[in-house]
């Protein structure tokens, strides 16, 4: 888009005695483009740029034209270029005939009025040597915009150092003509009362000191029936219609996991054309296009980053005619793709611990043999202490590999002794301790395993010869829920769709046709079906598979159909 207004000019002195002119109207038609953009949708809406041309006499500057740089905002909602963005910049920096390419002018949405290293980079795509101007506006809803002018000198140099900031004042609008346009007539007047011949007037007697007959009541009465019939009208009118809120709603249905709805018989969702999901959560910002059919039937699961997502829900009655906007806050706790194979692998019961070992003394044949001998102690001495309790030793958790205990033979009873001799042989007999050797130290636990087979849910919108490409657990657009874990598998890709009853899933197998599946974490929770229809899963095309090359975790598709809304990818592990 290009647009050349050159009246009703202002002039700006810079501190370096640069004089910058611009028209007040260019400047006008610039700011609509840049509300428009910001309005587009909730938080910033998108940020728009595109390059100044005019006419170069010394330090005069002079704005005459400007043209729009398409972006397609492949970065985000900010005014970021990639390198096709790039190359549509060079072919608007060469500037129309007669013109000379002045500089640069991009909006800030999301910050004030001081450059940025975008802008900077925006400075780098001019040519080098001569004067180069920047002007950056912040829109907004109504009122006035603001704006800063900086300029590129022929060394470089970048100024002023802050943003001195002017105001972008849109037009006032004429009282006489809003009024004229609020007064006009709609209808002819009426026609005065026509007068009754006389030979058609009723004849009544009235008596002169009476006096005048009074209607009014009857009228009184027939005008307030008609008011309430109006009014019951009106009421049952109004609660017939579908309700006029999108009743916007995010809430978890699973760790990590949140589903977003919305009302799909509001009033909104049946008349609006096409509508757009932008979910922030953190740094990143997700945008999901809805069609038609999206708003009045989908609803989308989207996998946490962060604790905290906010949503906002726009939807058009057609192109830039926005016809209801509603944003909700969530917070919850998220998991990430690690995590939620953590908790699958977690589920796999560990390894039956090692049987307890007990190792313990037989005292079942060497009670009669301790009985006669404190008998004959007890003959010719004080009784000594009873013989202690035989120790009992347990190792639990050891290794299967038996442990060393050497215990006392008491199996045999002793052969008779004297006295004395008893006396200092037995306190030696029963003090002897068993050795047990020291266990050798548990193994360290074994690493669990990973789940053996799994599934990725995308959804969001793949376009005739768009682009998808998942890299672990990120897409490039739209939704993800689950990841590629990198492990050598065989992979399933299928299209499918939302429907009033779940989850409709195309696939090339004969056998899987009509089956179903019950409401999970693997699915999102969504009841799914499964339909044969190889024309359909032929739509996508992928152009590059996980393999050994990408370490198992990208996957690139192409789609061939005029629009894609979900794809579930299916793995098993070799």
């Amino acid at each position: 888009m290009t647009s050349d207004i050159t009246a009703d000019m202002v002039q700006v002195e810079l501190e370096d005695g640069t004089s910058i002119e611009y028209s007040r109207a260019l400047l006008e038609e610039v700011r609509q483009l840049a509300v428009s953009g910001f309005t587009a949708f909730g938080r910033g809406g998108l940020e728009i740029g595109g390059v100044l041309y005019g006419l170069r006499e010394g330090a005069r500057l002079t704005i005459h034209a400007f043209g729009e740089c398409p972006c397609q905002h492949a970065l985000g909602p900010a005014f970021v270029l990639t390198g096709a963005d790039r190359q549509l910049l060079a072919q608007l920096v060469r500037g129309p005939a007669g013109l000379d390419t002045l500089g640069w002018y991009r909006t800030h949405t999301r910050r004030g009025l001081e450059l940025d290293a975008s802008d900077r980079e925006l400075f780098a795509e001019f040519p080098p040597g001569m004067k180069t101007v920047g002007l950056v506006l912040k829109p907004a809803r109504w009122g006035a915009s603001s704006g800063a002018f900086y300029v590129r000198d022929s060394g470089g140099k970048i100024l002023p150092q802050s943003a001195r900031e002017f105001a972008v004042e849109p037009p006032a609008q004429s009282i006489q003509e809003s009024q004229k346009s609020s007064f006009e007539p709609n209808a002819p007047a009426e026609p005065d009362d026509a007068v009754i011949p006389p030979a058609f007037v009723p004849q009544r007697a009235v008596s002169p000191m009476s006096p005048p007959r009074r209607h009014w009541p009857a009228a009184a009465v027939g005008a307030a029936a008609a008011i309430l019939a109006v009014a019951a009208l009106g009421w049952h009118y109004y609660f017939s219609l579908p309700p006029a809120n999108l009743a916007l709603e995010a809430y978890a249905i699973a760790t990590g996991q949140v589903r977003i709805s919305w009302n799909h018989g509001s009033r909104p969702a049946l008349e609006g054309t096409s509508g757009v999901v932008e979910i922030r959560d953190g740094d990143a910002d997700t945008r999901i296009p809805l069609d038609a059919a999206a708003l009045r039937q989908s609803s989308l699961t989207y996998t946490q980053k962060t604790d905290q997502i906010e949503v906002d829900l726009r939807v058009n009655r057609g192109a830039g005619d926005p016809l209801a906007e509603e944003s909700i806050e969530f917070m919850g706790p998220a998991e990430t793709a690690e995590a939620q194979a953590r908790a699958r692998m977690a589920e796999i019961p560990p390894p039956d611990p090692i049987s307890h070992v007990k190792v313990e003394r037989d005292s079942r044949a060497a009670a009669p043999a301790a009985e006669p001998l404190m008998k004959r102690a007890t003959d010719t001495q004080p009784a000594e202490p009873a013989e202690p309790s035989r120790p009992k030793f347990e190792i639990r958790n050891q290794p299967s590999t038996p442990a060393l205990v050497t215990p006392v033979d008491l199996s045999t009873p002793p052969p008779a002794i004297s006295a004395p001799v008893l006396q200092a042989k037995l306190p030696d007999l029963f003090s002897q301790t068993p050795t047990i050797a020291k266990p050798a130290p548990p193994p360290a636990p074994a690493k669990p395993a990973l789940p053996r087979s799994g599934r990725l849910i995308w959804t969001g919108r793949l376009d005739r010869h768009g682009l998808l490409e998942i890299n672990g657990g990120h897409a490039s657009s739209g939704s993800l829920a689950g990841s590629l874990l990198g492990i050598p598998a065989d992979f399933r890709i299928e299209p499918a769709e939302f429907t009033r009853d779940g989850l409709m899933v195309y696939t090339t197998d004969g056998a899987a046709n009509g089956r179903t599946e019950a409401p999970s974490q693997s699915n999102g929770w969504n009841a799914v079906e499964f339909a044969f229809d190889p024309v359909r899963v032929g739509t996508l095309k992928v152009l590059e598979a996980p393999d050994r090359a990408n370490n198992f975790k990208r996957l690139v598709v192409l789609g061939e159909s005029k629009s894609c809304p979900v794809i579930v990818v299916d793995w098993k592990a070799r």
